[in-house]
């Protein structure tokens, strides 16, 4: 009996390790999204910007591209004024306490000129992807 439950208990124990270290961590999910949408502005991939963004598929065409030309603008802006982006980095993430399907990233963006920008962008869980709102 006493050989039974020894066994149970390191099964348990191992396959409570095997979840622990397997399962996504939904902070770094979100904040990944959030860098990846910002990336994708910064190098020219409007379209992938835009499909990251909530409803978007949902959208007529033409409004994609009217989404797709402003991320250019602000693209050109920024380029202008700061050079490309170097690095973003994630300073924190906060889930909404009554939905966890929603989130707020705290990124801080740095440019070639070294200054930085801080920013916050909302974020929405919608079919089993993180979109930006």
């Amino acid at each position: 009996m006493r050989i039974s439950k020894t066994i149970l208990f390191l099964s348990t124990l191992i396959l409570s390790l095997f979840v622990s270290c397997s399962s996504e961590d939904p902070s770094a999910k979100v904040a990944e999204t959030a860098k990846a949408y910002i990336y994708a502005i910064n190098n020219n991939q409007y379209d992938s910007a835009t499909d990251m963004t909530l409803m978007a598929d949902s959208a007529p065409t033409s409004y994609k591209q009217i989404i797709a030309s402003r991320y250019r603008d602000i693209s050109q802006d920024l380029k202008k004024t700061h050079g490309q982006i170097t690095q973003i980095e994630c300073t924190k993430t906060i889930f909404a306490t009554s939905n966890p399907n929603e989130a707020d990233v705290y990124l801080t963006i740095y440019f070639a000129d070294k200054t930085k920008s801080s920013i916050m962008l909302q974020l929405t869980k919608q079919h089993e992807e993180w979109k930006i709102r």
